[in-house]
């Protein structure tokens, strides 16, 4: 298995500023949406990340994945998480109550 670890974008980048794309139904299934999920995963775990979304590396989709192995130096307070990839999520608040809580991420240097 051919490891593809790509550059991640940093805070300020105009790609994390815009609205990504939802990736079309025509694209599940493809070797373009596996490979990018590949990408996303083999760069996360590279990094030390608990996941990482599509514009973290210059691509504009509605794709995200997470994995909390529950040993992360870079996070030892959270949980472990099975391997996850999300594509179009949407987003429904639940509780308006804000939540106070350390957020890391990897476009942060």
């Amino acid at each position: 298995a051919n490891m593809t670890v790509r550059p991640l974008v940093t805070l300020g980048a105009p790609v994390l500023h815009r609205v990504a794309k939802a990736v079309p139904e025509s694209a599940f299934g493809t070797d373009f949406l596996n490979g990018l999920v590949q990408n996303l995963i083999d760069t996360m775990r590279a990094n030390n990340g608990a996941g990482i979304a599509a514009p973290q590396i210059g691509e504009e989709w509605r794709v995200f994945v997470v994995h909390g192995t529950g040993n992360n130096p870079r996070y030892p307070y959270k949980p472990a998480i099975p391997l996850t990839v999300f594509v179009n999520p949407v987003i429904e608040v639940i509780d308006p109550t804000p939540m106070h809580i350390v957020e890391g991420c990897l476009s942060v240097p």
